[in-house]
């Protein structure tokens, strides 16, 4: 009995552990999401869909980011992609991709330091619309 008794204890410490990390997780995306900083974004429409860019640009200003630029891309993507292009770290891509639900991470320098995050739209973000 006391075995039974300590294999339920047990397995319900590592369910508090996996749902206190999940948690932490949400919170620090949270964290990123509330940065007071607006950041400098391009987006740039990878779908067919017209209009496209111009809208998600309205969404993440009202979300307190800094729209520099909006355009189509030159080519057709199926997916999101959303460049960091201040830091490796991610951070401001990051950000985005919380507002948008959507992207794939990556880190491309700006060499004039203007655009900090370059967001191109793809299919995937099409089917969330």
């Amino acid at each position: 009995m006391k075995k039974i008794v300590s294999v339920i204890i047990i397995i319900i410490g590592v369910l508090s552990i996996l749902l206190l990390i999940s948690s932490i997780d949400k919170i620090r995306e949270e964290l990123i999401a509330r940065e007071p900083r607006k950041i400098r974004v391009v987006v740039l429409n990878g779908t067919s869909i017209d209009g496209l860019a111009s809208r998600t640009a309205n969404f993440l200003r009202e979300n307190g980011c800094d729209i520099l630029q909006t355009g189509d891309a030159t080519s057709l993507h199926k997916n999101t992609v959303i460049l960091d292009r201040s830091s490796r770290k991610l951070r401001k891509a990051r950000r985005i991709r919380y507002l948008l639900r959507v992207g794939e991470m990556a880190y491309e320098a700006d060499p004039a330091h203007i655009i900090e995050v370059t967001v191109i739209l793809g299919e995937d973000y099409k089917s969330k619309q």
